[in-house]
């Protein structure tokens, strides 16, 4: 089953955040893809699967970071879209599927050298 696509804004949001990632723009404003996540997460909160779409878009430029051996940063990428999924769940009090983002940084750890963060990260999945 394909998922229907994001919105114009989201998308246009994500791409402001990778180019700002590689350095194709200084300067980025992240209230523009806070925002557009958390209303993604309200439209979609109840289907895992569509969360799941959103952290697996995050996904592709982690790739980068793992493929390149760049282990640390691999692993600390996540810290944005978690705190907006933490953001989103404490204002509507509800619990969001978290296991991607928690999964691909279990991944960067271990292979990182960090077993024990690894592992807290794969039982957070």
């Amino acid at each position: 089953m394909t998922s229907p696509p994001f919105s114009h804004q989201l998308e246009t949001e994500f791409q402001a955040y990778q180019d700002h990632i590689f350095g194709q723009i200084p300067y980025w404003n992240y209230l523009g893809l806070e925002a557009e996540v958390l209303s993604y997460f309200n439209t979609h909160w109840k289907d895992p699967y569509r969360v799941d779409d959103l952290f697996n878009k995050f996904a592709g430029i982690w790739n980068i970071y793992y493929q390149t051996r760049n282990f640390t940063l691999a692993d600390i990428y996540w810290d944005l879209p978690l705190e907006y999924a933490s953001k989103w769940e404490e204002t509507r009090n509800e619990r969001l599927h978290k296991g991607t983002p928690y999964y691909f940084r279990a991944m960067a750890a271990v292979s990182g050298g960090n077993i024990d963060r690894g592992f807290l990260f794969f039982h957070q999945a």
